[in-house]
């Protein structure tokens, strides 16, 4: 018997012996008894599930996350996600995958809409140089050196805070 015969066989004996212990992959990855990165690892390095496949079922879950809307970026060539409001604190999930967090305070939105209060101004969506007196820059200076106007100003709107009104400028109440 060959040495990849017998690894295989040894694996396939492992895998039967957790699905039969554990009854599905769900229940292991529950359990407490394993920790969750040494059953991805041994998942990948059986060949159980690939990388791509462990990507999928991530976002398939984070998708799941009813608490999370999902809406269009400023210009709306992209999507990203958030949780919460202005008054208790957002969490904005952003780039490929919704793999990069951004958490934003109740006082950082209270502050912003007190520096905005009833004016329209450029949004801002520049990531190294928003327009100055934009809703990017006070971001960069007072919240996050990230560039976060592509996803505050729709947020903004769907909080009805503000409102679009044409190109990159926003009005807010």
């Amino acid at each position: 018997m060959t040495d990849l015969r017998k690894g295989t066989e040894e694996s396939n004996k492992e895998i039967k012996e957790l699905k039969e212990r554990y009854d599905d992959l769900r229940e292991l990855a529950i359990s407490n008894t394993l920790d969750i990165e040494a059953l991805i690892g041994l998942l990948l390095e059986k060949g159980i599930i690939t990388n791509n496949e462990l990507r999928g079922k991530i976002e398939k879950m984070e998708q799941g996350e009813s608490s999370m809307l999902k809406l269009p970026t400023w210009a709306g060539r992209s999507e990203f996600r958030y949780s919460g409001s202005l008054k208790e604190g957002v969490t904005i999930k952003y780039g490929n995958g919704f793999s990069n967090t951004q958490k934003i305070t109740p006082q950082q939105f209270r502050n912003l809409l007190n520096y905005f209060r009833e004016r329209t101004v450029n949004i801002g969506t520049s990531r190294t140089t928003p327009p100055s007196g934009s809703v990017g820059e006070w971001l960069q200076v007072n919240v996050t050196k990230i560039a976060m106007a592509s996803y505050v100003g729709p947020i903004l709107i769907n909080e009805d805070y503000a409102s679009k009104v044409g190109g990159p400028m926003i009005r807010f109440k």
